[in-house]
């Protein structure tokens, strides 16, 4: 059986697209189940989820710790499957998505993780700070189309197509809950890759399979110039937490908490935005604001732990 995993936090802007388009998947060898979890939702997420229980093999849960990661340990105990799914309550699976899953699973017996083809859904035209001047990995976990089939390293899997063998939950491996969405919009970005990345250190391989395909919906708030901006911040943060940076202290000089070499970067950074404004680049000057972000994420990382 193929286990669906996924946490929600005041989901009604794509929870009925998403589990409109769950109710066309294929149904694999083995069956499958969906397991939600409504993490301390504000909203009408739990009707919202109630109305697809006639309709999809749906288990709901609820979590009151706020923290994606606190939502999919608490499934951990309910799953069924010898394959899980990691989603986010935001996506479009192709029907045969989970077909794509079990014969990639049954394939490939000797990796234990694998991640899938993610392609954006634009609710409305995109601009040019969500496509051309930014990564789209990063800010919107759109993979690469350079992505072939095969073996490939842990940091470019991503939570909204993840899939993960039963036997690493067997173990006692769960999700590091100091890191992911938490209701803020200061959180350190990294939920499945600090997960991901820890188990490839332990030896575990991943597989990528293109033909297991999903869109991740765009929502209108994410596609303004100060959301894609605001993302650097928790990147660089993340960046801190989830690759558990260390620096040796006789190495380096301390400031406040952080790097001090990391206070003169910024100022660095600084300047070439003034030139850029001064030389009406808008391109660059949207880049340079990203690169300060980032590096304000990364000494608020290292002040936060």
């Amino acid at each position: 059986m193929i286990s669906i995993v996924f946490s929600t936090y005041n989901g009604k802007q794509t929870l009925p697209i998403m589990l409109k388009a769950f109710t066309n998947l294929v149904i694999p060898k083995g069956g499958w189940e969906l397991i939600a979890v409504d993490n301390n939702s504000t909203d009408n997420t739990k009707p919202l989820l109630q109305e697809y229980e006639s309709l999809l093999p749906l288990t709901i849960l609820f979590e009151r710790n706020n923290g994606k990661n606190h939502a999919l340990n608490k499934a951990l105990n309910y799953i069924q499957g010898d394959i899980i799914v990691f989603t986010d309550d935001d996506i479009i699976p192709q029907p045969d998505w989970l077909i794509k899953i079990r014969e990639t699973a049954d394939k490939n017996t000797s990796f234990s993780i694998f991640g899938g083809k993610i392609e954006p859904y634009w609710n409305t035209p995109p601009n040019l700070w969500n496509t051309d001047w930014i990564n789209q990995g990063i800010v919107y976990a759109i993979t690469s189309e350079s992505n072939d089939s095969g073996e490939i390293s842990a940091g470019k899997i991503w939570g909204p197509n993840m899939v993960i063998r039963r036997h690493i939950f067997d173990k006692g491996f769960k999700f590091n809950t100091k890191i992911g969405p938490n209701g803020t919009n200061t959180y350190a970005m990294g939920s499945e890759t600090s997960f991901t990345f820890m188990l490839e250190k332990k030896g575990y391989k991943c597989w990528f399979e293109p033909s297991m395909v999903v869109k991740h919906i765009i929502r209108e708030n994410q596609m303004s110039s100060q959301w894609v901006l605001s993302r650097a911040i928790r990147f660089g943060k993340g960046e801190v937490k989830k690759l558990d940076i260390e620096y040796e202290r006789e190495n380096n000089i301390f400031l406040f908490g952080a790097p001090r070499y990391l206070y003169k970067k910024i100022m660095i950074q600084y300047l070439k935005l003034f030139k850029s404004y001064i030389n009406n680049n808008p391109k660059e000057y949207f880049k340079i604001q990203w690169e300060i972000n980032f590096l304000k994420g990364i000494l608020l990382g290292f002040i936060d732990k």
